[in-house]
Protein backbone atom coordinates (compact mmCIF):
# COMPACT_ATOMS: atom_id res chain seq x y z
CA UNK A 1 0.00 0.00 0.00
CA UNK A 2 1.01 3.51 -0.32
CA UNK A 3 0.85 6.11 2.25
CA UNK A 4 -2.70 7.40 1.40
CA UNK A 5 -4.32 3.85 0.46
CA UNK A 6 -2.45 2.77 4.33
CA UNK A 7 -4.98 5.37 6.41
CA UNK A 8 -7.53 3.15 5.00
CA UNK A 9 -6.97 -0.07 5.78
CA UNK A 10 -8.40 -1.07 9.51
CA UNK A 11 -7.67 -4.83 9.67
CA UNK A 12 -5.91 -6.85 7.77
CA UNK A 13 -6.63 -10.78 8.20
CA UNK A 14 -4.45 -13.33 6.89
CA UNK A 15 -5.37 -17.24 6.61
CA UNK A 16 -3.01 -19.66 7.33
CA UNK A 17 -5.28 -22.53 7.00
CA UNK A 18 -5.23 -25.97 8.86
CA UNK A 19 -1.38 -26.63 9.95
CA UNK A 20 -0.37 -30.47 9.37
CA UNK A 21 1.74 -32.20 11.62
CA UNK A 22 3.64 -35.60 11.15
CA UNK A 23 2.13 -38.06 13.73
CA UNK A 24 5.42 -38.22 15.80
CA UNK A 25 5.62 -34.78 16.64
CA UNK A 26 1.60 -34.52 17.96
CA UNK A 27 2.20 -35.53 21.47
CA UNK A 28 4.99 -32.64 21.66
CA UNK A 29 2.79 -29.88 20.61
CA UNK A 30 -0.03 -28.50 22.07
CA UNK A 31 -1.13 -25.52 19.49
CA UNK A 32 0.02 -23.07 17.45
CA UNK A 33 -0.30 -19.08 16.57
CA UNK A 34 0.92 -16.47 14.66
CA UNK A 35 1.68 -12.54 15.00
CA UNK A 36 2.34 -10.74 12.30
CA UNK A 37 3.61 -6.91 12.93
CA UNK A 38 1.51 -4.08 11.84
CA UNK A 39 1.35 -0.32 12.14
CA UNK A 40 -2.76 -0.60 12.98
CA UNK A 41 -4.22 -4.36 13.15
CA UNK A 42 -3.50 -7.61 12.24
CA UNK A 43 -5.26 -11.15 12.63
CA UNK A 44 -3.50 -14.19 11.43
CA UNK A 45 -5.96 -17.37 11.79
CA UNK A 46 -5.17 -21.03 11.15
CA UNK A 47 -6.33 -24.22 12.82
CA UNK A 48 -4.43 -27.49 14.46
CA UNK A 49 -6.53 -29.95 15.69
CA UNK A 50 -10.10 -29.28 16.74
CA UNK A 51 -8.64 -25.45 17.55
CA UNK A 52 -9.47 -22.90 15.51
CA UNK A 53 -6.98 -19.87 16.43
CA UNK A 54 -6.74 -16.30 15.88
CA UNK A 55 -3.76 -14.14 16.31
CA UNK A 56 -4.12 -10.54 17.16
CA UNK A 57 -1.29 -7.37 17.26
CA UNK A 58 -2.81 -4.15 18.11
CA UNK A 59 -1.21 -1.07 17.81
CA UNK A 60 -4.00 0.66 19.85
CA UNK A 61 -4.04 1.58 23.36
CA UNK A 62 -7.38 0.30 23.92
CA UNK A 63 -8.30 -3.03 23.72
CA UNK A 64 -12.10 -2.42 24.04
CA UNK A 65 -12.96 -3.21 20.45
CA UNK A 66 -11.32 -6.49 20.73
CA UNK A 67 -12.88 -7.54 24.15
CA UNK A 68 -16.06 -7.05 22.69
CA UNK A 69 -14.86 -8.57 19.50
CA UNK A 70 -14.05 -12.08 22.31
CA UNK A 71 -17.11 -11.61 24.15
CA UNK A 72 -19.54 -11.68 20.87
CA UNK A 73 -17.65 -14.87 19.68
CA UNK A 74 -18.40 -15.94 23.47
CA UNK A 75 -21.59 -14.86 23.52
CA UNK A 76 -22.35 -17.07 20.55
CA UNK A 77 -21.16 -20.22 21.82
CA UNK A 78 -17.52 -20.66 21.07
CA UNK A 79 -15.39 -21.30 23.86
CA UNK A 80 -12.69 -18.88 23.95
CA UNK A 81 -9.02 -18.92 25.42
CA UNK A 82 -7.14 -15.46 25.50
CA UNK A 83 -3.25 -15.22 26.20
CA UNK A 84 -1.97 -11.60 26.10
CA UNK A 85 1.47 -10.51 26.11
CA UNK A 86 0.90 -6.52 26.91
CA UNK A 87 -2.41 -5.66 28.67
CA UNK A 88 -3.17 -1.76 29.85
CA UNK A 89 -5.37 -1.45 33.07
CA UNK A 90 -8.64 -1.55 31.48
Amino acid sequence: FNTLEAKKVTLTISNMGRIPLQKELQPYIKGFTAFCSSPTAFTTVCSYGDDLVLGTTWAFRSTEMLKNFYRRLSAEGLDITLYATEVDGE
